[in-house]
């Protein structure tokens, strides 16, 4: 039986209003939990705008349990979440801060592991789930159940390329996002597709593409 002091209790009115923002978490935690390494050492939440004004530790909790479920057998959830990162040694930290210079409210969550560090951002519009920042690259798509992250050297081309391999492996792209801090440097892409992407597809992607980085990524609604 878990000890009662490890269960939070939370405002329900406070819930209510943190829900959609819960959610949020939640994608961004199973999302960048499938891009980064394995045992990951530090997780942390930051929030900006004017959701920082609130206690957005539900927003943190229910994040930790998304990113938590793909990184153990055991099932985690709001209750036993602090407690499961506890025992895996798993630092959670949290910060606040209501400047915010783009976004009212934004969701940053960064992963730590002894191969380097994660980072992504999301908000809402209109109250649909926006991941806007993926690393140091600043992007905009809404996730989806089926997606593919991939980050190569910019050069003319690849885009076509992309779709061409996708294409004859029967996957269908319903939305692509792209990333660059440069011409002719690196870049990210981020597809939407209609079907999980099997692993030969990737193989091939990264080879053609010469991709330092190419990841499928399914996500749970």
């Amino acid at each position: 039986m878990e000890n009662a002091v490890n269960i939070p209790r939370f405002d329900p009115d406070l819930m209510a209003q943190m829900r959609p923002f819960m959610a949020l978490a939640e994608l961004l935690g199973d999302f960048i939990s499938q891009l980064a390494p394995e045992n990951p050492g530090k997780v942390s939440f930051a929030y900006t705008g004017k959701l920082a004004a609130f206690d957005c530790m539900p927003i943190t909790v229910a994040g930790l349990a998304a990113l938590l479920n793909r990184c153990t057998d055991q099932e985690v959830n709001m209750v036993n979440a602090n407690l499961v990162a506890e025992r895996r040694g798993l630092i959670v930290e949290q910060s606040r801060s209501t400047e915010s210079e783009f976004f009212s409210n934004l969701i940053t969550l960064s992963l730590e592991t002894p191969k380097g560090k994660r980072t992504i951002s999301g908000t809402l519009f209109e109250g649909t789930p926006k991941i806007v920042r993926m690393r140091d690259f600043a992007i905009d798509f809404t996730p989806e159940e089926h997606m593919l992250v991939m980050t190569y050297d910019d050069r003319p081309g690849l885009i076509g390329k992309i779709g061409t391999i996708l294409g004859e492996a029967g996957v269908n792209i319903g939305a692509m996002s792209l990333g660059r801090r440069a011409k002719g440097g690196e870049a990210m892409v981020v597809l939407s597709v209609d079907s999980p992407v099997a692993q030969q597809t990737l193989d091939r992607l990264k080879e053609s593409v010469g991709a330092s980085f190419v990841r499928a990524v399914r996500l749970e609604f």
